[in-house]
């Protein structure tokens, strides 16, 4: 009897903690993204603001792939700082406080004061990788479900936009994937794949990695000594 008693209080006890346990995992769940935040956390990111990023990019072709560009970077409001390479070609530019720096194949510093800074502006914006995410709509939605990645478990969605800027010049098929913070909701991967409208056989693919998203950074311009 006093067997039989001590495994009933134990499966008392189990059930009591399942239960706790589901209702604890309830209330500190991350509900899963709709669209009208995966909208939001577009704009915010096409609108500017401050962010460090990693981003590559590749066109495929014939089966063959090329690199585009591998760029990363920081921005904060007007101030810009990026560095990679282009088709190749290794670049590194700043612009702070209206002053453009722009770093030569010999590894020195062209300064420049700008006359236009909203010319400048607007340069570092098509060079800037989360241009590529401008859009005037989204055509579809799609949630994709948790992933857990190097920052933590994520929610995946997948859009289909009627993509703006160059990307919506050049390329159709476009379908967006966003991987956004289960902690804080924020975006901390975006993907962009596209298909030329010349020929859709050649395809654009681009990944970028965001973090340090509305938090004050420093960016300062580089040493000319």
């Amino acid at each position: 009897m006093k067997k039989k008693r001590t495994l009933l209080i134990g499966l008392v006890l189990v059930l009591l903690a399942a239960v706790l346990i589901g209702i604890f995992s309830g209330l500190f769940s991350s509900p899963p993204p709709d669209q009208a935040e995966a909208e939001a956390l577009l704009q915010s990111l096409s609108a500017g603001g401050s962010y460090r990023f990693a981003s590559q990019c590749y066109v495929s072709t014939e089966g063959e792939q090329r690199e585009y560009f591998l760029l990363s970077g920081e921005k904060s409001g007007q101030n810009s700082h990026f560095f990679g390479s282009i088709l190749g070609t290794e670049v590194e530019l700043y612009l702070v406080e209206d002053v453009l720096y722009q770093r030569n194949g010999e590894g020195k510093w062209r300064v420049n004061q700008v006359p236009d800074v909203q010319q400048a502006v607007s340069l570092f914006a098509e060079l800037d990788p989360a241009s590529a995410f401008s859009c005037t709509a989204i055509e579809s939605f799609e949630y994709l479900g948790e992933e857990e990645l190097g920052q933590g478990k994520q929610h995946l969605v997948q859009l289909r936009p009627i993509a703006g800027g160059w990307v919506g010049e050049y390329f159709t098929d476009v379908c967006y994937r966003l991987w956004i913070s289960c902690r804080d909701r924020s975006l901390l991967r975006a993907e962009l794949q596209a298909a030329l409208k010349e020929d859709p056989d050649t395809r654009l693919s681009l990944a970028l990695e965001l973090s340090d998203l509305g938090k004050e950074l420093m960016i300062t311009p580089p040493s000319l000594e």
